[in-house]
């Protein structure tokens, strides 16, 4: 008989990045808090860096719903005057992370958690476990040509998805035994009738984030059952109820079936 050791009992979520697709994370982290399902450990790329911060934090998920409720596209676009972005990343998901978890460190939160940012400079992905909370997500949640470039140690910074988009790896080296990945690529083939520009370009997006092989993982969920934009806001609910699905269908048995609750 096989007996489970004290790190193989050890729950690591790996929060994907996919734009505002990454509202389903709120409905996955709702049902994991409703099932009372004790995580050790999260990482998040991207907007899974946001959500996961704030899950690792301990905010109500309550909160964190009124939060999205309310946001529309200018929450995300504070115009910076530099040519190298249309925004700034520090001045939009930097300021929510300081608005909402005071302390604005790693070492302040529940559990463990690290963010995956990319190193421009030496093209290289990069992993934050220490520092500023806020400055470590607006490095990771900072897409090219949207954001600006983060500078820091004399090195600039874009969106961690470049390289590692479900950051398995990561929750496995922070300790996990059992680590669930959130991949936030829709699962269903993209129909090109009728779609625009940016449609296309969404599209790319998710090919060139798709080639990229994921490891480490004793589960892979894909919550998004159908195209939705990267940028659009108008589906939130919708969203949800996709995160509130894949968990009570993929994650909760995969974890009863392992006896982890």
């Amino acid at each position: 008989m096989f007996f489970f050791s004290k790190k193989s009992k050890k729950i690591g979520i790996a929060f994907g990045g996919g734009g505002v697709r990454g509202i389903a994370h709120l409905g996955i982290i709702q049902v994991l808090l409703e099932e009372k399902v004790d995580v050790f450990c999260a990482s998040g790329t991207s907007i899974g860096a946001l959500a996961g911060a704030f899950f690792a934090a301990g905010r109500p998920v309550e909160e964190m719903l009124a939060i999205v409720n309310s946001l529309g596209m200018k929450d995300f676009m504070a115009i910076d005057l530099h040519f190298q972005g249309l925004s700034s990343s520090e001045k939009t998901v930097g300021k929510m992370i300081k608005k909402y978890i005071k302390h604005d460190s790693f070492s302040g939160l529940k559990m463990p958690f690290s963010v995956v940012t990319t190193d421009i400079c030496a093209g290289k992905s990069v992993t934050i476990k220490k520092g500023s909370l806020s400055k470590s997500v607006s490095m990771s949640a900072n897409f090219p040509t949207l954001f600006s470039p983060i500078e820091h140690e004399g090195s600039f910074y874009i969106d961690g998805g470049v390289f590692v988009n479900v950051p398995t790896k990561q929750v496995r080296e922070l300790g996990a035994g059992v680590v669930i990945g959130i991949d936030l690529n829709p699962c269903e083939n993209f129909s090109c009738v009728k779609k625009n520009a940016l449609d296309i370009a969404n599209r790319s997006v998710d090919l060139l984030i798709g080639a990229q092989e994921i490891r480490n993982a004793d589960l892979i969920v894909r919550p998004i059952k159908q195209y939705h934009s990267l940028i659009d806001l108008r589906n939130k609910k919708a969203l949800i109820e996709m995160g509130k699905k894949c968990a009570r269908e993929e994650i909760i048995p995969f974890l009863r079936k392992k006896k982890l609750i």
